[in-house]
């Protein structure tokens, strides 16, 4: 079995911003006005970001995050995602490291960052996983990863 690693992105909902929103409505063909009427009723709710809880709000986190899905593939890395958790998977650790910086920047490129406290890798079973903290990895069970540098 290969590597893999998980990232999850912090406070996804809340972080998502009407400009993100409408860049990916536009990229997907919705209408000028019925973007206009949703970022208006979403601006009416007087909260940040996205509500958390209705499905129309994870559709919507999806429409955003698609950016993330492309740059995954335009990079070659193997990947999964639904909402704000994204699976990448590769040959070996450097390979899923690599991945997941993609995934990282493609995150800042939708102005959103990856929760580094949940973000685990590890080669073959998820409970060889490495679970990071911003600055140092922490072995849950032997495996041959280690920190990020």
């Amino acid at each position: 079995m290969g590597a893999w690693g998980r990232i999850d992105v912090k406070d996804c909902f809340g972080s998502i911003e009407a400009p993100a929103l409408e860049r990916a409505l536009r990229r997907l063909g919705a209408a000028r006005r019925e973007i206009r009427d949703l970022l208006q009723l979403l601006e009416g709710l007087r909260i940040r970001g996205l509500p958390v809880g209705p499905a129309p709000s994870a559709i919507l986190a999806n429409a955003v995050l698609a950016a993330a899905d492309e740059a995954l593939e335009a990079a070659g890395v193997r990947s999964l995602r639904w909402v704000d958790d994204m699976v990448v998977a590769g040959r070996d650790i450097d390979g899923v490291k690599r991945g997941l910086d993609v995934a990282r920047e493609a995150l800042a490129g939708v102005g959103l960052v990856a929760n580094e406290g949940k973000t685990v890798f590890g080669d073959g079973t998820p409970s060889d996983a490495v679970r990071l903290s911003p600055t140092t990895a922490v072995r849950l069970s032997p495996t041959r990863a280690g920190a990020l540098p």
